[in-house]
């Protein structure tokens, strides 16, 4: 059995940045989702250099500033945090989303799979075909097209709750996780806080390595 175990959000808040590092140098995070479009991008990438782990893109048009020049998305010089879905508006979605996988590939990052900020694609069925034009376009994988679990989170997120997920006899699964350490940024900006590191702690329990050794579960960092 393949685990891929992606860790969200990652280059939103340093808080967010410090704890999904540790959870990928010490715990079974394996793999994260990038936002492309916030002043902590390359920090996140500075801290996760060292090690051997998974880049997806976490597509962002509802949050912080645009990449592109559109100004459709926007409200008082930030992106909206939702949008009427207009002709108009998808187009500007799929541009801004395309802007940002190119800023990665100028980056020189090795993009292992797309999906949205707050997983906004698959809330809107309209924004989901648009993010699978651009799968094809760039030939990546997609979040939606594939197994993955967000199963791990809120009151769920526990060590019997993964345990349980192991029992389950899976080919290959991505494994959605939110892992962080408070901040005062974080504490602004979301009512997802203390859980965060609530889940980092039990990402990075030796518990939980043991219980995927045993399971003969190989923790993996691309889509399979």
């Amino acid at each position: 059995m393949k685990l891929m175990v992606t860790a969200e959000d990652f280059g939103l808040t340093k808080g967010i940045n410090y704890g999904v590092y540790d959870a990928c140098a010490e715990g079974i995070v394996t793999c994260v989702s990038l936002l492309m479009n916030t002043k902590l991008t390359t920090h996140a990438l500075e801290l996760i250099k060292p090690l051997d782990i998974g880049i997806g893109l976490s597509l962002n048009v509802t949050h912080g500033k645009p990449t592109s020049d559109s100004k459709t998305l926007m409200e008082y010089g930030f992106l909206k945090p939702d949008h009427e879905l207009s002709d108009e508006v998808l187009g500007a979605i799929e541009s801004e989303y395309e802007s940002q996988i190119l800023k990665a590939i100028e980056m020189e990052i090795e993009i292992r799979f797309l999906t949205s900020y707050n997983n906004y694609h698959l809330k809107h069925e309209a924004v989901y075909k648009k993010l699978q034009n651009l799968g094809k376009k760039y030939s990546l994988p997609i979040r939606g097209e594939y197994e993955y679990s967000d199963i791990f989170h809120g009151k769920r997120a526990s060590a019997d709750t993964l345990f349980l997920l192991f029992q389950q006899k899976f080919e290959w699964l991505e494994l959605v996780v939110t892992p962080g350490f408070l901040c005062g940024e974080l504490i602004e900006l979301s009512d997802y806080r203390e859980m965060r590191v609530v889940e980092h702690s039990i990402l990075v329990n030796p518990y939980v390595k043991q219980m995927i050794q045993s399971g003969d579960i190989e923790l993996i960092n691309r889509v399979y």
